[in-house]
């Protein structure tokens, strides 16, 4: 079993938040070095170890003719609740998206299709310490407001 691609396949899968993606995608994002035969032929492989682990506990991947996808229903991923809370304009979710950051997307795990989303996401991250600065300081709370733009500067 390929513990690390499996790991890969459910982080990209994770990302794409329950959107279908194609096995030809997914082969092509885990594998941009490979020929195509040979990326499907490495995703076919984690797909078996996949649905072995799955018979041992139930995994939320599916798979149709429109592709794999994680089935979300009444599940939500960190990564998709920080992206609704950092863009919602109210000021209360923006303060659980800063609490709920724990650095950059995946940038420890060597992925090359999160580099994008590592930068996208460090950036959502540097506009909503700028907002909550921006709210702080409107609201007469300096020091806090202080705080929130010496971490923005930091980025």
């Amino acid at each position: 079993m390929n513990g690390k691609k499996l790991r890969e396949l459910l982080a990209l899968l994770t990302y794409y938040h329950g959107a279908p993606k194609t096995k030809r995608q997914l082969a092509f994002e885990l594998w941009p070095d490979s020929s195509a035969e040979r990326a499907r032929d490495c995703l076919y492989k984690v797909l078996r170890d996949l649905r072995r682990l799955g018979q041992r506990a139930p995994l939320p991947v599916r798979e149709t003719r429109e592709g794999i996808y994680l089935e979300l229903t009444n599940r939500q991923s960190d990564l998709s609740l920080f992206q609704r809370w950092s863009h919602s304009g109210d000021p209360a979710e923006w303060k659980r998206a800063f609490e709920l950051y724990r650095g950059g997307f995946l940038d420890k795990e060597g992925y090359e299709w999160a580099a994008v989303a590592h930068s996208y996401y460090e950036v959502c991250y540097f506009d909503l310490l700028r907002a909550l600065a921006g709210h702080c300081l409107s609201a007469g709370r300096e020091p806090e407001a202080n705080y929130f733009q010496k971490l923005a500067d930091q980025l």
